[in-house]
């Protein structure tokens, strides 16, 4: 999965020759899943042994090539995906902070508010009771 593309054609709507009619052409790339029982050194062995025989086969075309297998999470998803995640979470941990210091704050300022109506209330002779019962 090298490149960025630009854009996803289905195989189906390509015309036949630009995909099979050119031995030069490199627009395919091939996804599998190992069978059962088959580990990755095998799969690797015969997965080289196959890119030699193409390239005895057709020397002209798949001289320089080499077949190359990595696994899907890290064909796909690039090296860079680990970092780019653990930046997005740093960037989403920032403004959940942000919005608790906010609303911490707005939790601060209404009770010093409510503390100074309180001592008002207080002051002009507003019973214990009649205080807690207007906080409410």
């Amino acid at each position: 999965m090298r490149g960025s593309d630009a854009m996803w054609v289905p195989r189906a709507q390509l015309p036949p020759e630009s995909l099979t009619g050119r031995r030069d052409s490199r627009n395919l790339q091939v996804i599998g899943r190992l069978a059962d029982g088959v580990s990755v050194d095998q799969a690797w062995v015969e997965l080289t042994s196959l890119g030699r025989r193409l390239s005895q086969a057709y020397a002209a075309t798949n001289e320089n090539l080499t077949p190359n297998l990595v696994p899907f999470a890290e064909g796909a998803n690039g090296p860079q995906l680990k970092l780019i995640c653990l930046t997005l979470q740093g960037a989403v941990v920032f403004v959940l902070l942000i919005a608790c210091a906010n609303v911490a704050n707005l939790l601060l300022a209404r009770s010093a508010h409510r503390s100074q109506e309180m001592s008002v209330r207080a002051a002009l002779g507003a019973s214990r009771w009649r205080r807690r019962r207007r906080s409410a």
